[in-house]
C-alpha cells in the first residue's frame, strides 16, 4: 500500500535512482579497499548490476516527454508506473545482494603461494593450443561450409539458427564435437596458454605464437561473429591470473594504471555495440556501404530509441516484462532449473518429454516476444526481474541474499594462487549474471569447470605416459 499510494509521484522515479546508485557507491566503496580490488567479483557485480538496472530509467528521465514510452518500435508499450516499480524491484535486490557483504567479518586473503606447475613443458601449451585451434575451427565450420559472403547474408539470430542446422545434418559425429570442441573450450584455453606464458619468461616463440592466434580469434568474433561477449570474457580471466600470480602488492599508481586500460577496453566494448551489425555487413558489402547504411539507420529512428537501442537498455525490457506480465510465481524453480538443467543425464529429469528443452524463463519470455525467439534472438535477461518472477518483492530480498553469498565466497576462498584458474574461470560471471538468467550462469560455470578439469586430466596423462616412454626408451 505505500509503495502504490506514490505511483503517481512525479518525483519518484528521481529519488528511486538516487537510492539506488547511492547505495550502489556506498558498497563499492566498502568493498574497494582489498589487494585485489581490480578483479573483486563482488565489485565487478555491483558495477555491472548498477549500469543495467540505471541506464534506461535515466534516459527515460531526461529524454521522454510522455507518460509511455518503447524501448524499440517492435517492442511492447509501458509507462511510468511500471519503469518506478522496476527500479524499486532492482533496490530491493541490492539490498539483499549486500547483506552477506555488509555482516561478514572481512576474512584474511590467503597468502600467495607459488604455482607447483611455475615450470610447464612445452608440451603442455601446445597441447592446449591444438585443442583450442580444434575448437575454433569446429566454431566456424558453419562459414566454411556455406563461404563467409554467404553466411553473413543471414541476420545474426537467423544465422545462428542455419548453423545449428547445418551442425545437425552431420549427425552422431555433430554431438560428439558438439561437447568435445564447444565453443567454452576456445575460451577457457586462453587463460591456460596465457598461464605458460606468463610463468616462463623464455618462451619466445610460444609468446608470438599466442598473440598471432589470439588476435584472429577476438577479429574473427568481433568483426565477422558479431559477438564482444567471448572477447571480453578472455581479456577478464588473463587479466585476472596475471593480478593474482603477480604477488606483489599493488599501489595507487598501478591501479591508476590498470584502471585507465580498463576504461579503454569498455569504451572499446560501449562503442562497439552501436557499430556491431555494422561490421559484418562491412565484410560482406565493404566499408563505404556499412557507413551509408548507417546513416540512414540514424537518420529513421529516433534520440530515444537510439539511446535504448543497446546493451543495457535491452537487457532491461525484461524487467519491464516482469513487472507487467508478472505470471503465476515460479516459486524457486527456475533456480532449482539453473542448478540440475547444466548437468548432462540429470537434466533429461527436469527437461522429460519436453522435445524442446526451452527453459521456464524461456517458455514464458517467448509467449511474450514470438517474433524474436523464432528468429533466434533474445533479450537477455536481469536477476531482479527473476527474482521477482519466483516470490515478488520478497524473492528480490531473499534471493539478492543467496547471490551475495555466493559471491562473496568465491571472492575469498579462490581468489588466490591456489586456486586462481577456478577464480578467473568464474570471474565473467560477476558481469554476466546481471545480463542473463541464474541458468545461464551456472551453465557456463559448469562447463568452464568440466571441460579444465577434463582436458588438464588427458593433458596430464598424455605427459606421463609420454614421459615413461622416453624413460623406456632410454
Amino acid at each position: 500500500m505505500f509503495y502504490h499510494g506514490f505511483l503517481s509521484s512525479k518525483p519518484l522515479l528521481s529519488i528511486e535512482i538516487i537510492i539506488l546508485l547511492l547505495y550502489g557507491i556506498l558498497l563499492i566503496i566498502k568493498i574497494n579497499n582489498t589487494q585485489n580490488s581490480l578483479i573483486d567479483i563482488r565489485l565487478i557485480a555491483i558495477i555491472s548490476y548498477i549500469l543495467y538496472s540505471i541506464y534506461t530509467p535515466v534516459v527515460y528521465l531526461i529524454y521522454n516527454k510522455s507518460y509511455y514510452f518503447r524501448l524499440a518500435p517492435y517492442l511492447t508499450a509501458y509507462n511510468y508506473s511500471d519503469i518506478t516499480k522496476t527500479v524499486f524491484i532492482s533496490i530491493l535486490f541490492l539490498i539483499g545482494f549486500s547483506i552477506p557483504i555488509i555482516v561478514s567479518k572481512e576474512s584474511k586473503q590467503v597468502k600467495p603461494k607459488e604455482d607447483k606447475n611455475i615450470k610447464y613443458k612445452k608440451a603442455s601449451f601446445y597441447l592446449w593450443l591444438i585443442i583450442s585451434v580444434l575448437a575454433f575451427l569446429w566454431y566456424i565450420y558453419p562459414y566454411i561450409y556455406l563461404g563467409l559472403k554467404d553466411a553473413l547474408n543471414y541476420d545474426r539470430g537467423y544465422r545462428y539458427l542455419l548453423f545449428t542446422n547445418i551442425y545437425d545434418s552431420l549427425g552422431g559425429i555433430s554431438k560428439i564435437l558438439n561437447l568435445a570442441l564447444s565453443q567454452y573450450v576456445i575460451l577457457i584455453s586462453f587463460p591456460m596458454l596465457f598461464r605458460r606464458i606468463l610463468l616462463n619468461k623464455g618462451w619466445v616463440k610460444e609468446k608470438i605464437i599466442f598473440f598471432l592466434y589470439i588476435t584472429i580469434v577476438c577479429i574473427f568474433f568481433l568483426f565477422i561473429d558479431g559477438r564482444r561477449r567471448e572477447v571480453m570474457y578472455i581479456i577478464m580471466m588473463c587479466f585476472s591470473y596475471y593480478i593474482i600470480s603477480s604477488n606483489k602488492k599493488i599501489n595507487l599508481k598501478d591501479i591508476m594504471k590498470y584502471s585507465i586500460y580498463l576504461i579503454l577496453i569498455a569504451a572499446f566494448f560501449i562503442s562497439y555495440q552501436y557499430f556491431r551489425n555494422y561490421f559484418t555487413l562491412a565484410a560482406k558489402e565493404g566499408v563505404k556501404y556499412a557507413i551509408d547504411a548507417k546513416r540512414q539507420q540514424d537518420t529513421r529512428l529516433d534520440k530515444e530509441y537510439k539511446l535504448y537501442g543497446n546493451e543495457f537498455g535491452m537487457v532491461y525490457e525484461n524487467i519491464l516484462s516482469a513487472v507487467k506480465y508478472t505470471p503465476k510465481p515460479m516459486l524457486g524453480k527456475t533456480y532449482i532449473e539453473a542448478i540440475i538443467a547444466p548437468i548432462p543425464i540429470i537434466n533429461r529429469i527436469i527437461y522429460y518429454n519436453d522435445q524442446t528443452k526451452i527453459p521456464l524463463i524461456g517458455k514464458w519470455y517467448s509467449k511474450l516476444y514470438p517474433k524474436i525467439f523464432d528468429t533466434g534472438g533474445g533479450l537477455g535477461f536481469s536477476p531482479a526481474a527473476e527474482s521477482y518472477l519466483n516470490l515478488g518483492f520478497l524473492g528480490c530480498i531473499l534471493y539478492g541474499i543467496l547471490f551475495g553469498f555466493l559471491f562473496n565466497a568465491i571472492y575469498y576462498k579462490l581468489c588466490n594462487n591456489t586456486y586462481a584458474i577456478y577464480y578467473c574461470l568464474l570471474l565473467p560471471q560477476g558481469w554476466n549474471f546481471s545480463r542473463i538468467s541464474s541458468l545461464g550462469v551456472t551453465k557456463e560455470i559448469f562447463w568452464y569447470v568440466f571441460y579444465y578439469i577434463f582436458y588438464s586430466i588427458l593433458i596430464e596423462i598424455f605427459a606421463r605416459e609420454r614421459k615413461e616412454s622416453k624413460f623406456k626408451n632410454e
